[in-house]
């Protein structure tokens, strides 16, 4: 067990360092990353970790509702709750030390602080 356990972490940082290099070289994003990075860039000033739990909402709130409805948890294990918590801060800590030459190419607008 613990060495499924060691694996499936790994596994999640490797897939974490991935997701922040493949963003910073601007290549086509599965949805699910493509939602946190406009989070990230045009609403959450850049925190990757605010963009990832953000983005961690809607299947959060199916995940409650289906429990509430049939009181019971499945498929909620250490590797999502470890994804859950750490994702957005391992995203972020990558984009500073996982090739750090690439940087973001930001291309989504800023959001507007001004009332219409």
């Amino acid at each position: 067990m613990a060495i499924r356990l060691v694996v499936n972490l790994v596994g999640l940082l490797a897939v974490a360092a991935a997701v922040s290099i493949y963003q910073r070289c601007n290549l086509i994003q599965h949805p699910n990353d493509d939602l946190s990075y406009i989070l990230r860039f045009r609403f959450l000033h850049g925190s990757a970790i605010i963009a990832q739990w953000t983005s961690y909402l809607p299947p959060l709130t199916i995940i409650v509702v289906s429990f509430l409805a049939t009181g019971q948890l499945r498929a909620i294990g250490i590797g999502t709750i470890f994804a859950l918590v750490a994702q957005g801060a391992i995203m972020g800590w990558s984009d500073k030390h996982v090739f750090p030459n690439l940087k973001h190419h930001v291309d989504v607008p800023q959001a507007s602080h001004h009332a219409a």
